[in-house]
């Protein structure tokens, strides 16, 4: 398991560069443009934005995949991934409880 981390990454190509520069900016301009449309409408708070830029980021990272899943960009990818669910479960226990209670 260890040789995994010991091995250079492999080189990222071209195509795959380009999906990071497209995966990078979807996300900063859905975060930029999705908290004026939901106090636009309403609806915002810290966990909404949070749950709807999750489901993005999800979104995103799904169509915009590599080609080499080896690609360095692409376990950081997978690592907030992780991060993302934990909190979603955290603030959905929180919901629940509430609920309970």
């Amino acid at each position: 398991m260890l040789e995994m981390f010991r091995q250079a990454p492999p080189e990222t190509t071209h195509r795959d560069r380009r999906k990071l520069r497209q995966f990078v900016s979807s996300q900063i301009v859905f975060l930029l443009v999705s908290p004026v449309i939901l106090r636009f409408l309403g609806r915002f708070t810290v966990e909404t934005y949070f749950i709807i830029a999750y489901v993005w980021f999800l979104l995103m990272s799904e169509v915009l995949v590599p080609r080499t899943h080896e690609a360095k960009w692409w376990w950081w990818i997978q690592w907030i991934k992780v991060a993302g669910l934990l909190m979603f479960a955290y603030i959905s226990t929180q919901h629940i409880a509430s609920v309970i209670q």
